[in-house]
């Protein structure tokens, strides 16, 4: 699990990845997301960036990719990108709509 300042503002690194809680349901309607949770009964609405975010975290993206993928699609800078989905990512955590996980680590030395 990533490191956090508190409960509201969990700090995640490029690599990690945010899964959408099981919980949750969600469409496409237009350019916005809706998303149900089941458990709370409450819904959300995304905006169009939060909806091409929403979807990307679906299929499994990082980080790093949707950042990649945002500054593509929406000709941003890197920094606005991220800044985009950090505060995105903390919304939907503080509201249990995701779960944040590093990723695996990729150091394949041998460890006594």
């Amino acid at each position: 699990m990533p490191a956090t300042d508190d409960a509201q503002h969990p700090r995640f690194s490029a690599a990690s990845r945010a899964t959408p809680d099981p919980d949750v349901i969600s469409t496409l309607l237009d350019d916005e997301a809706v998303l149900l949770h089941m458990s709370t009964q409450h819904y959300y609405t995304l905006n169009e960036t939060g909806s091409f975010i929403w979807q990307r975290l679906e299929r499994g993206c990082s980080i790093d990719e949707i950042r990649s993928e945002l500054e593509q699609h929406y000709d941003v800078s890197s920094e606005q990108a991220a800044q985009s989905i950090t505060a995105l990512l903390q919304e939907l955590c503080a509201e249990h709509l995701i779960s944040l996980a590093d990723a695996p680590s990729t150091d394949t030395t041998a460890h006594p």
